[in-house]
């Protein structure tokens, strides 16, 4: 009697979603890091379709390969015309007085660009994490992904620049203005990337209330 008695098939379990994959990860505490990324980066839904815990990261870093030459290059500009400026009532009269004021200008200009590309790389991933930071924390916030939450970012940076320069409360606000003007755009240029998989809330709406199949009825 006991062989006729048929096991009962397997339950299969219903699929995990993200969330739960990535939750399942963290609290499992994965052996391997390239588990973790993948379950970040399957994220279609966000911003350039990755997770905020990879999308920031991936934004310093080109904003560092960005600073970085751009700082350096300032620096060494700007200490090369102010060691002219400060020695051109002295300037060598002989080829061996040339070698020392060249050579004693090249450390100079070495160690004015670090300390120029350091203090500009800062700058630029301080403003860079604000105004990626703030879009990403409202969109959790609010629960949608759109210009309005690069807008609030944008604008932060604004105010974030114009104290660290000490402008005056009328280019404070010049300064605020100017960036919510670009983030608005930037934000725009997001949500028509977004619009084109059809991932743009406001963009459905409108084609839903307002299109070929709501004219035609």
């Amino acid at each position: 009697m006991a062989d006729d008695i048929q096991k009962a098939p397997p339950q299969q379990q219903a699929p995990q979603t993200q969330e739960q994959r990535l939750q399942s990860l963290l609290s499992n505490r994965p052996q391997s890091l390239k588990e973790l990324i993948a379950a970040l980066d399957d994220q279609s839904a966000e911003r350039f379709g990755m997770h905020p815990l990879l999308r920031l990261p991936a934004f310093l870093i080109a904003t560092a390969g960005i600073t970085l030459p751009l700082g350096a290059y300032q620096g060494a500009k700007i200490a090369g015309l102010r060691y002219l400026a400060e020695n051109s009532h002295r300037l060598p009269a002989n080829v061996q007085g040339w070698y020392f004021y060249h050579k004693r200008k090249n450390y100079v200009m070495i160690f004015s660009s670090m300390k120029e590309c350091a203090r500009f790389t800062a700058a630029g991933l301080l403003f860079t994490s604000t105004l990626f930071g703030i879009e990403a924390a409202l969109d959790g916030i609010r629960g949608q992904i759109d210009c309005l939450n690069t807008t609030a970012g944008a604008s932060v940076v604004g105010l974030f620049y114009a104290k660290r320069y000490h402008l005056p409360w009328r280019q404070v606000k010049n300064t605020m203005r100017t960036g919510a003007k670009m983030g608005f755009v930037y934000g725009l240029a997001q949500d028509a990337l977004r619009a084109v998989d059809g991932r743009c809330w406001y963009a459905n709406y409108f084609k839903s209330r307002f299109g070929s199949g709501s004219l035609e009825a």
